[in-house]
């Protein structure tokens, strides 16, 4: 089929689209660019009283607002405070007090000793004797294997073996007797006697502090109270 002819209105919108033109000038051409120009231009003038207002609210909003007037300062008068008189007072000096060469010593109480202690330094040999031959009457048969010791020790082994005062084990002779005194036992006043005499070296006769069983295990033995 042989091609047609084209119409005018294409040809007319052909010619109005915008062609680019490889010449040196390097030109774009748009239709209509001097009517759009126009139109910007008279939409741009603004008619004269608008105008006017515009340019009397710029100004309105350039100037600073009028600065409030500072307000008068009050003059407040001080007076002022009256100096206050320096006195002069003489310090005296205090004398220094003389240092005390002998220092205070702590006195060391005694303990105080009741009535049967004090009976008991009183005590003579014929009495711890008497007192002696009375326990052995007591007895059924006489104490054959303690012929060998001396009254001290008989006395002290006859109380060790006394158990109405406590346990001998772990604990000296002379504190038992002490300890059973304080708990009003009666221990005999002669056993406390001879305890006294045993501390003094003139008349000790080589008994020791401890009961003869404690000396027996080595004194291994504490007493726990």
């Amino acid at each position: 089929m042989p091609r047609g002819r084209k119409a005018k209105g294409a040809a007319a919108s052909f010619n109005a689209q915008s062609r680019l033109s490889f010449n040196n000038s390097a030109r774009v051409t748009k239709p209509g660019t001097r009517q759009d120009d126009a139109a910007k231009k008279a939409a741009s003038k603004l008619s004269d009283p608008a105008q006017a207002q515009i340019e009397d609210e710029v100004k309105a909003i350039e100037t600073p607002e009028a600065e409030d007037e500072p307000e008068e300062a009050t003059e407040v008068q001080i007076t002022p405070e009256p100096e206050s008189k320096k006195v002069d007072v003489a310090i005296r000096e205090s004398p220094l007090k003389p240092k005390t060469t002998n220092p205070k010593t702590k006195k060391n109480t005694v303990p105080s000793k009741d009535e049967r202690e004090l009976a008991a330094e009183k005590v003579t040999d014929a009495q711890l004797r008497k007192y002696w031959r009375a326990e052995e009457d007591g007895r059924l048969a006489p104490r054959i294997h303690q012929e060998s010791l001396s009254l001290h020790e008989k006395i002290l082994r006859h109380f060790d073996l006394s158990s109405q005062y406590g346990p001998c084990i772990g604990i000296q002779r002379l504190q038992r007797w002490k300890r059973a005194n304080m708990l009003g036992l009666q221990p005999p006043v002669e056993v406390l006697a001879v305890l006294l005499r045993e501390e003094d070296k003139k008349t000790s006769q080589g008994c020791g502090k401890l009961a003869y069983i404690d000396e027996l295990a080595g004194g291994r033995v504490v007493l726990v109270e």
